[in-house]
Parts: structure tokens; sequence; C-alpha cells
């Protein structure tokens, strides 16, 4: 009896769901699947083909059901133009929702729709109690249209409730004061320390923590400081540090690390000229060469 029970269950189930839903559906989880292929090539030879033609076709079959269609090239290129088309309209909604675009949201948001337009199709040709249903012929169209149109009205009037798009989160790391419009090598004076001007902005929308590096080549090691910058806020400062009284040109690298021990941004580089001293001979080529 249990066995009879399951099999009228998908007896019922087959005949809610016509052979090209069936196929439309299972299109739709091969697609799916396609997206986990490891290899780049096959899972473009597995999933374009299906993403020009599932969102598509599930279109027409919301719109003109599942009827049989003799025009066989001119359904395959009213399909692609039609799955051509849905795309930019969701990477739109997602926009407009505040959701990265990426794969993940995009297969969802297409498994979402393709989902709803053969839910439509079948209500468009199910009968019940031996009526038509009044999604079937020019009445289902203007339907269909009118929900389309319904549907649009509602998202426009939704816009300005919905979520501000959020910025792509970055820290900012920069030459602050006079050493932001540097554009030759800086003389440092005799035993002076040599003060450089930095500035932070942090745009993660959290409190960070910045660990400051700097490094001279050819020179004595200059001291890093930490700093914290709350979220949307800035930061300006500076650090110093001795340069060889050599007369030769050193670079100075201040790298940023994001906490202790996070990745370190890329550094900013200063090239500084040691004052003339008789401490020690010039060795480094750019004594002569000038900037490497």
């Amino acid at each position: 009896m249990i066995a009879n029970g399951a099999r009228r269950c998908l007896v019922d189930a087959r005949a809610a769901l016509p052979p090209p839903a069936r196929l439309l559906l299972a299109a739709l989880g091969v697609m799916n699947l396609g997206v986990l292929v490891p290899l780049p090539a096959l899972r473009a030879m597995v999933t374009l083909p299906l993403a020009l033609l599932v969102p598509g076709y599930a279109v027409m079959m919301a719109v003109f059901g599942h009827r049989p269609r003799r025009d066989a090239p001119l359904t395959l290129a009213f399909t692609v133009l039609l799955s051509m088309a849905t795309y930019p309209l969701m990477a739109l909604a997602l926009y407009a929702a505040a959701i990265p675009i990426r794969t993940g949201s995009v297969m969802l948001s297409t498994d979402g729709l393709v989902a709803l337009l053969v839910a439509m199709a079948v209500l468009r040709t199910r009968r019940e109690a031996g009526l038509r249903s009044p999604w079937n012929g020019a009445r289902g169209g203007v339907l269909f249209a009118a929900l389309v149109a319904s549907a649009i009205a509602a998202l426009a009037a939704a816009l300005p409730l919905w979520p501000a798009p959020t910025d792509q989160p970055y820290t900012q790391f920069y030459l602050a004061g006079s050493w932001a419009h540097l554009s030759t090598i800086v003389r440092a004076r005799s035993h002076q320390k040599l003060v450089v001007g930095l500035g932070i902005i942090n745009q993660t929308h959290r409190r960070q923590s910045y660990q400051i590096v700097p490094r001279l080549d050819g020179g004595p090691g200059w001291p890093g400081r930490t700093v914290t910058v709350p979220g949307g806020r800035s930061w300006t400062g500076s650090m110093s540090g001795y340069v060889p009284a050599d007369g030769s040109v050193h670079r100075l690298s201040i790298a940023l690390r994001v906490s202790r021990n996070g990745k370190a941004l890329s550094p900013l580089t200063v090239w500084v000229r040691g004052a003339p001293g008789t401490s020690r001979p010039c060795t480094t080529t750019s004594c002569t060469r000038g900037k490497p």
C-alpha cells in the first residue's frame, strides 16, 4: 500500500510537471553542477550553452506555454536573445538590492527566476475541473504582461526603501603634507632626523590597527609605529629617522600592515640623499648614476 501511494505521488508529480518543464529543470541542475567543475575549459563547455538556453526558454514557456514548436531555428534564436536580455536585468536587480554580483548570487537568482517561470508555465496550462486555466491563450498573455508590469511598478516604488549599495572596503596609505608633492630626491641634513609626513584613510567600515614599517637601504634602522584608525576616519602623522651623512642616495621604503600579522600594502618609496660627510666613502652605484 505504501508502494502504491508512492507510485501515485510520482505519477501526480509527473502529471503536474510536463516533459518540457522537467527537461528544463534538469538542464538547470546540470548548469548548477557545471559551475563546480574545476577545469575552466570543461566548465565553459558545460555551463555556457545551458546559460544561453535555460532562462530564455523558461520565459517562452511562461508566456506561450509548452506546446510543441515547429520553427526550431527561430525558437532557438529567440531563446538565446531572451536569455541574453535576462542576465542584465538580474544584475540590475542584484545591484539595486546591494547584493555583490558574484557567481553564487547570479546562479541563485537564475535558479529562482527559472523556478518561478516554470511554475507560471505549469499554472498556465493546468486544467482544473474541466475548465481552461486563465493563463491560456491570448488572455494568459495579457495577464502575464499585466503581472510583469505590476512587478516592475512595485520594484520602482520599492527602490527608495532598499539599502544603498555598499562601497568596496579599502585602505589608502599616502605621503602627507609637503611630501605629497614630492618630485625629486630629498636631501637630508647632517646629524638631523628626516621627518616624513604620512596619512592613512580607513574605509573598511570597522576599526583597524595599522603597523607602519620603514626600511632605509644602506642606513640605520628606523623605528616603526602602530596606529589605530576608526572605520570611516583618517589619520595623519609622521615618522623620522637618520640618514647616513655619506652623500649617497638611499631608498626609503615605508610599508603598511593591517594588524600585526596582516597583509602588507604596496610600500611608499622615497629617495633620499645623505648630507656630504667624511664618515665613509660612498659605495652605492646611485652615487654616480643618480636614481636607479
